[in-house]
């Protein structure tokens, strides 16, 4: 081959080399390779020029996975004989938890790239289990497996240490030598969004000698040190037999207790408790150390949905505790004239998901009231509702009691209460007399005589004001007169069309408004706030569309009144899915991330609003 052709060949694969270098790959690592079961470890995934690759769910037998944020992007830049490159890669970082000792060898996630397969290596990682120590033991333990939302458990660790011989009794196991507690449930992060828990206190245990347990690595970060926190809760002693001696032996107990409130349903582990270190022991008559590491069996909680069975009709959604009374404005009225019914509802718990009782459907409110849609707004005690009454008969009459249930999560039932009977006065409407609805007038009429015209009274005053249009004249002045009626009523017509979409445009960017903010309650994680905040906003649509009162209306009322409304099939059929989808979660069955229904809202609500918008008023 002639050295010129060489030359030339050589320098193209010099370009080339820098791309070569940077192709797609997927790279995979996990820090640290041995651990201690019940440790949490790293998994990393990166993804080199690759960052549109679909990377599928990943969840190994024997492992609790979960991806620790969303993927982050990463670019560098390289020189090679004078060639740059930039290469971008794509980093997954997953937490990992073994469920079992042992060695395992870890399966990626599969990974493609336009129809095409990445391949990336597995790993073996070692799980050290633990071993039966006379030394120590752990115990957990919950004061309840299953709990309905809002109901309280407690969660405690005890850590048995078995006291040393004499004469060092009086001396505590854990001192100055430290061992390490990892205690999941004692950090806020490890702690699942369907529970809420009490914060725990440790300033109260913390030590300052040195004596005590590390927990979960906390450390004292600064500029002239940076040392792990020692922590000790006040010591308890008890006593058991030696199973092969028989002889009574002495422990120090270390507890550890968190509450906590369920709030979502669902089954939420806990995570298992781990001691690995040091201890003291006494060996030939002398203190020494011995390295021991232990484990507890995972803690996990049910929280189970609210039961079917016995929920009665009057349920208003609260779960909790509830007060509720009522008043209406003004006590005395005429039939037919609009009164205020006001319902409060104070109490703990979750007031936001409360929605109004349909007082229209009680028999004995129906039969003497006639009932409009209610309001719903929060206050710093609790949620209003706000109804528009109207009489139907006069007398010294009676507002029935309004019956409200709740559920209790400390009675694990549903309980109902009633609001005091409210007594009106109602008048006869006021009604007006012929004579003031038409005023008489008199006339004088003259003797009828016969004229060229035909027969007349009057006729002297008739003969005065005698006038003889043109033909002519009166065709062109009912010409005038028909075209000046005509621009006076369509005239009429515009403005009134004019002034009806100005207000629902105006109404519409008010419900446009409450859509946004409960976007922003949802991006907050807010959820319950979010949703009702929405259904308000839907409501708010519904009544713009339909020129109606903005009150709270169920998922089919409003499904009904978009179908007579002129909205979009389309839209209506999103709208119908999406309530669905929020009376689902109202109690704390949301499925998927509040994410998700962020994207879902803006999607539905939008194409509801523009679809609202091309309906002529």
């Amino acid at each position: 081959m002639p050295l010129r052709l060489i030359t030339a060949f050589v320098a193209c694969l010099a370009c080339l080399l820098p791309a070569a270098l940077v192709a797609q790959e997927a790279r995979v690592s996990v820090r640290p390779t041995t651990i201690y079961l019940g440790e949490p470890f790293e998994y990393r995934l990166t993804l080199v020029d690759a960052s549109d690759a679909e990377v599928g769910d990943f969840q190994p037998e024997g492992f609790a996975t979960e991806l620790r944020s969303e993927p982050v992007l990463q670019r560098s830049l390289m020189t090679i004989n004078g060639q740059r490159s930039q290469s971008e890669s794509k980093v997954y970082s997953y937490l990992m938890t073994a469920n079992n000792a042992g060695r395992f060898k870890i399966q990626p996630p599969s990974i493609s790239l336009n129809g095409e397969a990445i391949d990336a290596r597995e790993v073996e990682i070692e799980v050290i289990g633990p071993e039966q120590s006379p030394l120590f033991n752990l115990t957990v333990k919950s004061d309840k497996i299953s709990v309905y939302p809002l109901q309280r458990f407690n969660v405690q660790l005890d850590v048995n240490l078995r006291e040393l011989d004499p004469p060092y009794r009086l001396v505590s196991p854990v001192s100055r030598v430290r061992p390490s507690l990892l205690v999941p449930w004692l950090q806020e992060e490890s702690i699942a969004d369907g529970l809420q828990s009490d914060p725990f206190d440790f300033n109260g245990i913390l030590r300052a000698d040195g004596s005590g347990f590390r927990i979960n690595g906390m450390r004292s970060r600064g500029l002239f040190q940076d040392r792990e926190y020692s922590f000790l809760p006040a010591e308890e002693k008890f006593q058991t037999k030696d199973e092969d001696s028989g002889e009574e032996v002495t422990w120090f107990r270390y507890r550890f207790r968190r509450n906590f409130t369920a709030i979502k349903p669902g089954t939420y582990s806990l995570g298992r408790a781990s001691l690995r270190g040091e201890l003291l022991k006494i060996e030939e008559g002398r203190v020494t150390t011995a390295t021991v590491f232990g484990v507890t069996e995972p803690v996990s909680i049910k929280v189970k949905p609210l039961p079917l069975d016995g929920r009665p009709d009057s349920w208003c959604g609260v779960i909790g505790n509830l007060d509720v009374e009522s008043t209406i404005t003004p006590v005395s009225a005429r039939v037919g004239e609009p009164l205020t019914l006001t319902l409060t509802l104070s109490g703990s718990g979750l007031l936001t998901d409360a929605f109004p009782p349909e007082l229209a459907d009680d028999p004995d409110i129906a039969k003497t009231f006639k009932v409009y849609d209610a309001t719903s707004r929060p206050t710093n005690i609790g949620r209003t509702f706000t109804y528009s009454l109207r009489a139907k008969e006069a007398g010294d009459i009676e507002f029935p009691p309004v019956e409200l249930a709740w559920f209790d999560p400390d009675r694990e039932e549903y309980v109902a209460g009633k609001t005091s009977p409210i007594s009106l006065t109602v008048t006869e409407a006021k009604v007006l007399s012929a004579d003031a609805i038409v005023g008489k007038t008199e006339t004088k009429s003259g003797p009828i005589q016969a004229t060229t015209g035909g027969l007349a009274a009057n006729l002297p005053s008739l003969e005065v004001v005698r006038f003889r249009p043109k033909p002519w004249f009166i065709a062109w002045g009912g010409i005038t007169l028909a075209t000046g009626l005509l621009w006076l009523v369509s005239g009429r017509n515009i403005s009134v069309k004019q002034k009806a979409k100005a207000k629902r445009k105006h109404r519409l960017a008010v419900a446009n408004a409450k859509v946004s903010e409960s976007l922003k309650q949802l991006g907050a994680n807010q959820v319950a706030e979010g949703i009702t905040a929405l259904r308000e906003a839907i409501n708010s649509i519904v009544a713009a569309v339909c020129d109606s009162e903005d009150g709270g209306l169920t998922s089919e009322e409003v499904v009904a009144r978009l179908n007579t409304s002129g909205i979009d099939q389309k839209a209506i059929q999103q709208t119908s899915e999406l309530l669905e989808t929020l009376d689902a979660a109202r109690y704390g069955g949301l499925a998927g991330s509040a994410d998700e229904l962020q994207t879902r809202v803006q999607s539905t609500v939008g194409d509801l609003i523009k679809s609202a918008n091309k309906v002529r008023p």
